[in-house]
């Protein structure tokens, strides 16, 4: 069961992976244009913020040395923040199909988050 001293420890963890991967793909591209820079980190951020939500899902919790359920959400949920703040920064310049994507990628990853969570908190529905 998540308590609080884990929420302590995995909602600090996302927001730092959040802040990292922002900062790297800034210096990532510090020496491009920024109408290149824009374009390269939304993509590179998107690509790391669906990887970290797969490798979230993949990391198995029956594992004896994969078996953090704050390690895993942490990553999970600093995947979704990624995702979100790629998406809201961009979502006036996307168009309808974009947002029609950026809508049922959201939506994936919520589910995904929320299947872990329930995993992790061993909810009986």
């Amino acid at each position: 069961m998540v308590e609080f001293k884990d929420a302590l420890i995995f909602i600090p963890f996302a927001l730092l992976y959040n802040m990292f991967f922002h900062k790297m793909t800034e210096m990532l591209y510090k020496n491009t244009n920024h109408a290149e820079s824009f374009k390269k980190s939304i993509a590179l951020l998107l690509a790391i913020g669906i990887l970290s939500m797969v490798i979230g899902l993949l990391i198995i919790p029956e594992h004896p040395k994969y078996n953090d359920p704050n390690i895993r959400l942490g990553i999970l949920i600093g995947g979704l923040l990624l995702i979100l703040s790629v998406i809201g920064n961009n979502w006036g310049n996307m168009g309808d199909m974009g947002k029609l994507v950026a809508i049922g990628v959201i939506i994936g990853c919520i589910i995904g988050v929320t299947y872990v969570w329930i995993d992790t908190v061993k909810l009986q529905f």
